[in-house]
C-alpha cells in the first residue's frame, strides 16, 4: 500500500507481475483507494465477556478491540454495538442505551467508539414469603441501576405482619424503612417481617355505669386473666380472630354476685369471637344481684313464697307465708339492707343487699265451750 495521509491509502492491483522485454515496454498498474475504520468502546473493563460489536456478521469482544479495517472506497459494510455487555461478575453489566449501529458506504475514514457505563443488579426479597413487599425508588424494569445510583427501598407489611429489619448481602442493615442503597456493586436486599401483635383490652363494668368490677375472670383464647381495680385486663395478642369470655356469675362475697348481660356493642354472646387487626378495646356489662334467703320457724310450721334465690339489685320482691295445720302466721323477721320485719302478710322487701327473711309461726289449739240444762229460749 501507498499512504495517502491519515486514514487513507492506495493498494495496487495487481501488486506484482512480469514483463516481456524488449517486446513489452510498459506495464499498467491500477491502485484502489482504501479508508481506515476503527471500532472500539470506552468505559468497558477487562471483566467484559461476550460480544461488544458485530461487524459484517463477525463478533468482536473486549480482547478484539480496537478492531481496525481498511475498506475500499465505495464498499458497503454494517456494524452493530450491543446495548448490554455481560461480565464475569454476576449482577454486573456494561450498558449503552443508545448503542450505535449502521450500514455504511465507504467514502472516507471513520472511528466508532461509543461510551459504556457499568450497571449493577439490585435484587429484593421478603421473609417470610407473603409477609409484605419492597418498593424501590427509582424503579427499574429489570433491576439494574447505573453505578453510583442511590436507591430508596421501602418495606410494606401485609395484613397481620409488621416490618422488623433489613439484611443487605446477608448482613444486618438496620430497622429503618425506607433505607438507601448505593449501587456500587450488585446487592441483595431482604426485608424481614414478624407477625403483628396488638393490645386487647377488656373492661368489665357494672350495668348502666362506667364503674369497673375488680376480680372478674376473663378468658382470652382459654387463658384466664383477672380484672384489676379499674375492672380491666390488657393482653398482647396476634393479628386475627380471638375468643373472649366473661366468666359468669362472679361472686365477690357471700350473697352477692355479678351476672354477664351484654357487650357494649349489644352482643349477648359469651364467649364471643373478636377480629383483632389493631389495638382493640371491648367493654362487657354485668348486673349486680343479691341472694334472698327464705326460712320458716319453727321448721314445718308453714311455707313461704317465693323460694330462696337471686334477685337484681334494687328490685322489690313480695313475700308471703302460709301456715300449716295447727299453726298460725305470727310475723316476719328480716336481716339485711331492704329487709322487712313486721306482721304484714304478704310483705315487700327491697334487694339492697343480701337478705334473710324468716316467717315465724305459732302453734294453735281448738278449745270448745258448751253448757247443759239450757233450752233454746
Amino acid at each position: 500500500p501507498i499512504s495517502g495521509g491519515t486514514g487513507v491509502r492506495y493498494v495496487a492491483s495487481p501488486s506484482s507481475g512480469s514483463m516481456s522485454v524488449p517486446s513489452q515496454t510498459s506495464q499498467s498498474i491500477t491502485y484502489a483507494t482504501q479508508y481506515e475504520w476503527t471500532f472500539s468502546a470506552s468505559g468497558i473493563g477487562s471483566d467484559a465477556s461476550g460480544t461488544i460489536v458485530t461487524i459484517d456478521g463477525a463478533s468482536y469482544g473486549y480482547s478484539n478491540l480496537p478492531a481496525v479495517f481498511w475498506w475500499d472506497s465505495g464498499s458497503t459494510h454494517t456494524y452493530s454495538y450491543q446495548q448490554y455487555v455481560s461480565t464475569t461478575t454476576s449482577g454486573k453489566r456494561y450498558a449503552n442505551h443508545n448503542a450505535p449501529s449502521a450500514t455504511i458506504t465507504v467514502s472516507g475514514s471513520g472511528n466508532v467508539a461509543p461510551a459504556y457505563h457499568a450497571e449493577y443488579l439490585l435484587t429484593t426479597g421478603v421473609s417470610p414469603l407473603g409477609a409484605g413487599s419492597v418498593s424501590l425508588n427509582p424503579s427499574s424494569p429489570d433491576g439494574y441501576y447505573d453505578s453510583g445510583t442511590s436507591v430508596s427501598a421501602t418495606a410494606t407489611p401485609n395484613a397481620g405482619y409488621v416490618f422488623s429489619y433489613w439484611t443487605l448481602d446477608g448482613s444486618y442493615a438496620g430497622s429503618t424503612s425506607p433505607i438507601t442503597v448505593t449501587m456500587n456493586a450488585p446487592h441483595n436486599l431482604v426485608a424481614y417481617f414478624t407477625g403483628a401483635t396488638y393490645t386487647l383490652t377488656v373492661y368489665v363494668y357494672k350495668s348502666g355505669t362506667s364503674t369497673g368490677i375488680s376480680g372478674v375472670t376473663v378468658r382470652v383464647d382459654g387463658t384466664q386473666y383477672t380484672t384489676d381495680s379499674s375492672g380491666s385486663i390488657s393482653v398482647t395478642v396476634s393479628y386475627g380472630s380471638h375468643t373472649v369470655e366473661i366468666v359468669s356469675p362472679y361472686s365477690p362475697s357471700s350473697g352477692t354476685q355479678y351476672v354477664f348481660t351484654q357487650w357494649s356493642d349489644g352482643s349477648t354472646a359469651d364467649p364471643r369471637t373478636v377480629s383483632v387487626t389493631a389495638s382493640t378495646t371491648l367493654t362487657a356489662y354485668m348486673k349486680l344481684q343479691y341472694y334472698l334467703t327464705m326460712q320458716v320457724s319453727p321448721s314445718g310450721a308453714g311455707s313461704v313464697s317465693p323460694g330462696s334465690g337471686w334477685y337484681d339489685s334494687g328490685s322489690t320482691v313480695q313475700i308471703s307465708a302460709t301456715a300449716a295445720s295447727g299453726y298460725a302466721f305470727s310475723s316476719w323477721s328480716g336481716s339485711g339492707s331492704g329487709s322487712y320485719t313486721g306482721t304484714s302478710n304478704p310483705a315487700t322487701v327491697t334487694m339492697n343487699g343480701p337478705i334473710t327473711e324468716t316467717a315465724i309461726f305459732v302453734q294453735v289449739a281448738t278449745v270448745t265451750f258448751s253448757a247443759s240444762g239450757l233450752s233454746s229460749d
